[in-house]
């Protein structure tokens, strides 16, 4: 197994998750969790994006004070 963190930094510019676009700035994390074989070929793979921290700086959930 290997594992990876990546951050994406992106503008909404586009509709996302129903929200028309705002040009906000977003930055949201993302895991990667890939298997491989023997030969060195990916024969498994889970990705998880943050999608709370997405609906947050888009404004669809409330942020911690």
């Amino acid at each position: 197994w290997v594992i990876t963190r990546c951050i994406i930094w992106a503008t909404q510019t586009s509709e996302v998750m129903g929200v028309k676009p705002t040009n906000k700035k977003v930055e949201v994390g993302y895991w990667n969790s890939h298997r491989y074989n023997k030969d060195g070929l990916i024969v498994e793979s889970w990705s998880l994006l943050d999608n709370a921290a997405l609906m947050q700086q888009l404004g669809l959930l409330p942020t911690k004070e």
